[in-house]
This record gives structure tokens, C-alpha cells and sequence, in this order.
């Protein structure tokens, strides 16, 4: 049922030369908006983003190969680097947070709870995060929830009060779980529609290798070598390498459509 009603995007039916299945469904979605159709309301500069790329033949590949050239190459590193961060806290977070308050003297009962309120508040902050990207900015709001994560997994580091490391869990959550949803908004806006797709599967499967698999997997011989708190050092450190790139080179796409923010 979904795969025979859900429409493909009008730009994506252009750029595969589908122009007459294009029109039919913009002015599909003009009649159900309630709008007149006129065939002469162009916008001059997504058309010529939408004719460069068509005329470039990028309709005929999967944009693999772009990944890893210019001027791709530069943004999807950036998006790595945006998404290491976030997941890798994340991770460590949902694995690890249970037993690092069972370790403190919590009983099992507490912990879990205490993981059921990270998970409510990583919620809550990946609802604030839409609303600060829209207002601040991209690279404003990356700045913001970087450094609410770095305080918060430094003062978790550092917490020795049970309470206080609770308390600390729950902002480190809010900021760096929070960020999830934002690299995913974040490499949309990157990229154009042929590669689109592919940047955000390679994103999401390296982020989720990086830090679901290598950083977790190493968390047990971090904390056997350095200590409990060790992890959190890493996740800050991980955040801190990432950011001034990040601030440096990334371009701000507010206030950008979607195909002018993803232009080569």
C-alpha cells in the first residue's frame, strides 16, 4: 500500500527526465493545497541548480564516486565528523549507563530507571535541537549541543555524589543524544538529490560502526586501564576534535531550500 501511493519528489522525476509525471504531481499537491497552477512561477536559481546537475548527466549514477570527490568530498568528512561525536556518546551512553551507576552503588532497580530517565531526556533534547537549528542556525546549534555535552560528560566524569552523576547523565543525554536527529538533518542539507541518498546511508553506517561498535567495544579495556571515568574523557575528546573543523569549513544552510543547499 505504501510503495504504490507514497510519490516520488518532483525534483527527482526531473532530474530522471519523468517531466510530464513531475508536473502532474506538483499540480496534484497545488489542488489538495488549494492553490492555482502557474506553469510561469519559476524560481530562477533552483532552475539553474536543477539544469547544471541534469545537464552534468548526474541522473544517469548513484553519486558514489562524488563521495569521494570535490567538492563532496570536503562535506561528507564534515558530516562524519558531525556524527562521530553524537553517536559515539550515544552509545556509550544507552550501553554502558546502567552498569557505570551500578558501579557507583546504585541498585539495579535505580539504574534502569535512571537509563529510562537518559533516554526520556536524550528525547527531549533531540525535540530542541529542530527548534535551535531553525533559529540559531546549523553551525550555532552544533556549537551549542557540542559543548552542553562536553560539560556534561566532564562533570559525569568527575561526579562522585550518586545524585550529581545522575543529574549529570541526563544533560550529557539532552545534548548529545539530542544530536542525533541533527546530523541527519545536517547531511540532507549537503548534498545534491543523485547523491543524497547514498552520503546519508555511508554516514549513518560509519557513525553506527564508530560508535556502536568501535567505541563501545573498547570501553571495557578503557576502563580497566584508565579507570570508570575514562570513557567520558574520550567521548569529550571525541567532541573536541571534531568541533573546529566542524566550525571552521562547515557552510550554514539555514534559511537555504533544500536544493540550494545541496548544490555542487
Amino acid at each position: 500500500m505504501i510503495y504504490r501511493n507514497l510519490p516520488e519528489s518532483p525534483r527527482w522525476l526531473l532530474l530522471k527526465g519523468r517531466a510530464d509525471e513531475a508536473r502532474a504531481l506538483v499540480e496534484q499537491l497545488e489542488r489538495e493545497a488549494g492553490y492555482n497552477h502557474e506553469n510561469e512561477l519559476v524560481h530562477p536559481e533552483i532552475a539553474a541548480v536543477v539544469r547544471a546537475e541534469h545537464e552534468a548527466g548526474a541522473e544517469r549514477g548513484s553519486g558514489t564516486k562524488d563521495l569521494f570527490r570535490r567538492p563532496l568530498l570536503g562535506r561528507f568528512v564534515l558530516c562524519l565528523l558531525i556524527c562521530a561525536g553524537a553517536s559515539a556518546g550515544a552509545y556509550v551512553l544507552l550501553v554502558y549507563a546502567s552498569v557505570i551507576y551500578a558501579d557507583m552503588g546504585m541498585t539495579t532497580q535505580g539504574a534502569l530507571v535512571t537509563t529510562i530517565g537518559i533516554i526520556i531526556a536524550g528525547a527531549v533534547g533531540a525535540i530542541a535541537v529542530g527548534q535551535f537549528a531553525d533559529r540559531l542556525g546549523r553551525k550555532k546549534t552544533f556549537l551549542l549541543y557540542s559543548v552542553g555535552a562536553i560539560f556534561g560528560f566532564s562533570a559525569l566524569a568527575l561526579s562522585q555524589n550518586i545524585a550529581l552523576a545522575v543529574a549529570c547523565g541526563f544533560v550529557s543525554a539532552f545534548f548529545c543524544t539530542g544530536l542525533v536527529p541533527f546530523t541527519k538533518l545536517f547531511t540532507s542539507e549537503q548534498f545534491p538529490t543523485h547523491a543524497r541518498g547514498t552520503a546519508a546511508g555511508f554516514v549513518e553506517s560509519a557513525s553506527r560502526c564508530f560508535g556502536g561498535v568501535l567505541v563501545v567495544a573498547s570501553i571495557p579495556f578503557i576502563q580497566t586501564k584508565l579507570g570508570t571515568s575514562a570513557p567520558f574523557w574520550l567521548i569529550c575528546a571525541i567532541f573536541l576534535v571534531c568541533l573546529g573543523p566542524v566550525m571552521l569549513c562547515a557552510r550554514e544552510t539555514r534559511g537555504m531550500s533544500i536544493d540550494q543547499a545541496g548544490a555542487a
